[in-house]
């Protein structure tokens, strides 16, 4: 155990999750179940979920050490009921995360422990993990970090300043996002552990998306990676491309990048995001029949089969948009009902790898398809609003333009194609610029 938790802090993440199951099997050998608990823990992830991945094993393991923990009150079984709730995640079986987290709120009460608390509202956070239960995330997120200072946990503290990031990215709220971040920035660098120096990086290369600083942000993805590979392989990988596809969308180059997203899609199929940005990149590099294929597939079952959790928001949010290229009135109607409750916030993908922007844009684009002028209008004027609360100038210009095509002409969209066009040629923005003079209404 002590071999794993120092390859936990060199970022080996592989090689400790060896140490730590080798760990448990010993513990089990000679039946001793207070060890076998700390080497689950230590063998689970307390921090970054690979994306899509199911543990069969991991899960085994923990289930086995809370069967043999049963009836205790303790922190480590606070700590297994918060890890298995992050095992659980992306699993057929996410609705017993709500059992196990009531446990877990249950014992650290009982407890009256902070360090307990905070384990008890993390697990709470992940059950929280879906679009619709934005305030009660930022909720349990702020309680998590308020427990974990209480407990002087610095690891803690970090896990909890990564979810505020998400939590307030969505919301909208840039000056807190930053706040966090720094916060997070400054704790990692005393700890100087691999995985939150990689997560740092990831966020700067975000912050520099958001500021259509695109060269900038290619380097900082690129860094993150080369500091991610070694302890996150998966995450950091699937982070990478993320952040890739979001600069060469910028700089109409996204066609460069189907392939690899052919792969995403082949070595994720539970995951429908990657056939989303697939589509995208079909569209971007004007190929819409191939686009709408790819819509087919994800419009098979009304859109149902799209799981409900963290990728959600930002599968919905690139599905919207190929919907309204295509051309199919009738799934608009259907996206628009489902998206309409999301209207006032942001599509981040990740633990705020990049920021899509407002849905209130997409639902302009879909209540235009639909003959809804009024609505378009209503909810393309709030994307405004949000994008430059949010300081983020590319998000801004790509409502301006989706605002002005859903105008048609006249003056307001002769003003919005001239702003967008301005931060095109400032930022060197090949998408925007393309767009803006496609719609030059003259």
């Amino acid at each position: 155990m002590a071999l794993g938790e120092s390859r936990v802090r060199s970022g080996e993440g592989a090689l400790a999750r060896e140490a730590f199951r080798e760990a448990a099997a010993l513990a089990e050998q000679v039946g001793d179940n207070a060890r076998l608990g700390r080497a689950a823990i230590g063998a689970s992830r307390p921090y970054v979920q690979q994306p899509g991945v199911v543990d069969s094993e991991l899960i085994a393991l923990l289930e086995r050490a809370l069967e043999l923990s049963s009836g205790q009150v303790t922190l480590d079984r606070v700590r297994l009921l918060s890890r298995l709730c992050g095992a659980l995640y992306y699993s057929p079986h996410r609705a017993r995360m709500q059992a196990l987290s009531e446990e877990a709120a249950m014992l650290a009460r009982e407890l009256d422990d902070p360090e307990a608390e905070a384990h008890a509202r993390a697990a709470r956070r992940r059950v929280l993990w879906d679009p619709a239960h934005l305030a009660e995330r930022l909720q349990a997120s702020t309680e998590m970090l308020s427990c974990a200072r209480a407990a002087g946990n610095l690891e803690l503290q970090l896990h909890a300043h990564a979810w505020l990031v998400l939590d307030l990215l969505e919301s909208g709220d840039r000056a807190a996002v930053e706040a966090q971040i720094a916060a997070f920035m400054a704790g990692a660098e005393r700890l100087r552990q691999p995985l939150y120096l990689w997560q740092a990086a990831v966020w700067r290369a975000m912050l520099a998306l958001l500021d259509g600083q695109l060269a900038r942000a290619e380097q900082l993805a690129a860094e993150a990676l080369a500091g991610g590979v070694p302890g996150e392989g998966v995450t950091a990988a699937q982070y990478y491309a993320i952040q890739l596809l979001a600069v060469r969308r910028e700089q109409g180059r996204m066609g460069e990048l189907e392939n690899a997203a052919r792969q995403l899609v082949g070595e994720n199929p539970a995951r429908p995001a990657w056939r989303a940005a697939l589509a995208t990149s079909l569209w971007e590099t004007d190929r819409l029949s191939e686009a709408h294929a790819e819509f087919e597939q994800l419009a098979s079952a009304g859109f149902e089969d799209i799981p409900m959790d963290g990728d959600w928001i930002t599968t919905m949010t690139l599905v919207c948009e190929i919907c309204t290229a295509v051309g199919d009135p009738r799934r608009a109607a259907r996206l628009y009902e489902a998206m309409l409750p999301y209207a006032d916030v942001n599509a981040v993908a990740g633990v705020g790898v990049a920021c899509l922007g407002p849905t209130a844009r997409v639902l302009g684009k879909l209540a235009t398809a639909l003959d809804r002028g009024g609505d378009a209008t209503r909810h393309f004027e709030r994307a405004l609003e949000i994008s430059e609360r949010l300081g983020a100038p590319v998000l801004l210009a790509h409502t301006q333009l989706d605002y002005a095509a859903a105008l048609g002409g006249g003056s307001r969209a002769a003003e919005l194609i001239a702003q967008a066009a301005e931060t095109a040629q400032r930022l060197g923005l090949s998408s925007v610029a393309r767009q803006a003079s496609r719609l030059d209404f003259r």
